[in-house]
């Protein structure tokens, strides 16, 4: 099933496509000037979504689930991805954040199996708890300089991840934070970091500046 969103709707209410089984593509004009927390959640036929419209956020759990998600836009507009928005969503390769989004909520890519790179803009000081967990995929994450810490278990189990480098910008990594990431060789960061606690393994090389 498709559906392309009439241009007389300005607001997709809070649920209002929820776990539905058959839609498999929709449209949101450019009229819509808001989308509703959990309006997609467990659409699990979802393959692609079309976003033509300006709005500022993408809301807690908005679209987590949609286990079938390959293709997705984020407008330039967005500043804000809530809560587990895109929680396991298991299809997703890639994903292009907005130059000017401010916030990644907590487990917001969580369970991203397929998810293969992510380039976080600069407008972002604070990669948040879960952020990346689980995104068994990942192998080339970007960290710009304007990231000051890095939350609890945000890389954790990132299975695929090799190398990670981190901005002199950091000045603290919490718990586990690149806990679980068995492939992982090389971390480069800042001299300042303890890395007691970042869940390494015993044959990760270090190197601090």
């Amino acid at each position: 099933e498709e559906i392309k969103i009439p241009s007389s709707v300005s607001f997709i209410g809070n649920y209002a496509f929820a776990s539905s089984q058959s839609l498999k593509k929709i449209e949101i004009p450019s009229e819509v000037k808001s989308i509703g927390q959990y309006a997609f959640f467990e659409c699990q036929s979802l393959r692609e979504v079309s976003i033509l419209c300006n709005i500022e956020k993408i809301r807690k759990f908005t679209f987590s689930g949609c286990k079938s998600l390959t293709k997705i836009n984020l407008p330039e507009s967005v500043t804000r991805i809530g809560l587990s928005a895109f929680q396991n969503c298991g299809a997703l390769k890639s994903i292009s954040l907005p130059s000017g989004l401010t916030k990644i909520g907590e487990s917001a890519f969580c369970g991203c199996s397929m998810l293969e790179k992510i380039k976080i803009p600069g407008s972002i000081t604070k990669i948040n708890w879960s952020a990346f967990e689980k995104c068994m995929s990942l192998t080339d994450v970007t960290i710009p300089e304007s990231v000051t810490s890095i939350l609890p278990n945000a890389f954790y189990c990132c299975s695929s991840l090799i190398k990670i480098e981190i901005p002199k910008s950091v000045t603290s990594i919490g718990k586990n934070a690149f806990g679980g990431c068995m492939l992982l060789k090389e971390i480069i960061l800042p001299s300042s970091i303890d890395v007691q606690n970042l869940g390494l393994g015993y044959r990760v090389t270090v190197t601090k500046f």
